[in-house]
């Protein structure tokens, strides 16, 4: 693992892509960036440094930059989202794709979007996905997979961030 402090530039950069994306709300000093190699991709986490605190931000998944499931659970960014029932979240934090009848609300989103899972009781994100339905088609067809999981709650990504903050 390999962890380092962006340039100014590159932070700037960073955190312009993650307003544009995903609207995020809060400023930092610094962003850290960790590389790592996980199941032959090199990957890039992002860790957001303010006076008080360090939050990670986003995943760079070479093909895809997502929102931290931290950032989202402390409402630094908005992306769309569904909401599942207690029966669903075991096998979700298992790494399952989110399937149809699981869900019990949706944002209104498109196929293809970027889609954060919430637990239904605490409205907690547990997992970033891609949408494979519209919301629209979730809410009427009622069956089949909704969501691919990308990344989900005690994953080898997140982990990976549990560990960047212990040594940070």
């Amino acid at each position: 693992m390999y962890l380092r402090y962006l340039s100014k530039r590159e932070s700037r950069e960073v955190l312009e892509k993650l307003k544009k994306d995903f609207k995020l709300v809060q400023e930092f000093d610094h962003i850290i960036v960790s590389e790592t190699v996980l199941k032959d991709k090199k990957i890039k986490i992002y860790i957001g440094v303010s006076s008080t605190e360090k939050i990670p931000l986003a995943i760079d998944l070479v093909e895809e930059f997502i929102p931290a499931i931290h950032a989202l659970n402390k409402d630094l960014m908005k992306i769309n989202y569904v909401k599942i029932d207690q029966g669903a979240l075991p096998r979700i934090l298992n790494g399952a794709d989110v399937m149809a009848p699981g869900i019990v609300e949706t944002s209104d989103f498109k196929i293809n979007d970027l889609v954060g899972v919430r637990e239904f009781e605490r409205s907690l994100y547990i997992a970033v996905g891609k949408a494979l339905m519209s919301s629209e088609e979730i809410r009427l067809l009622r069956r089949g997979k909704a969501v691919k999981t990308i990344h989900y709650a005690g994953d080898i990504i997140w982990r990976n961030i549990i560990d960047i903050l212990k040594k940070i």
